[in-house]
């Protein structure tokens, strides 16, 4: 486990810890449309707590969720705004 991906859980400050989450969805992720079961094989490999990193990439807005829950998609353009 990257040391980087372990502090995202304890940062205190909300811009640190955006732009961690900001930063691993960059690398992660294609503009495309994901099920859940693909984000969690993409995200495992990076924290052990993948699920508080899917969460935290939604809460954040960098990863988008169809109103059914059954699709994911990041949109690039929000990385446009850090």
């Amino acid at each position: 486990m990257d040391k980087r991906w372990y502090d995202c859980k304890y940062a205190k400050k909300q811009k640190d810890k955006y732009e961690l989450f900001a930063y691993l969805a960059s690398i992660c992720f294609d503009e495309r449309k994901y099920t859940e079961k693909e984000i969690n094989k993409i995200l495992k490999k990076y924290y052990a707590d993948y699920c508080y990193l899917r969460r935290s990439m939604v809460d954040f807005k960098l990863l988008k969720r169809t109103d059914d829950g059954s699709e994911y998609f990041f949109d690039k353009s929000v990385l446009d705004l850090i």
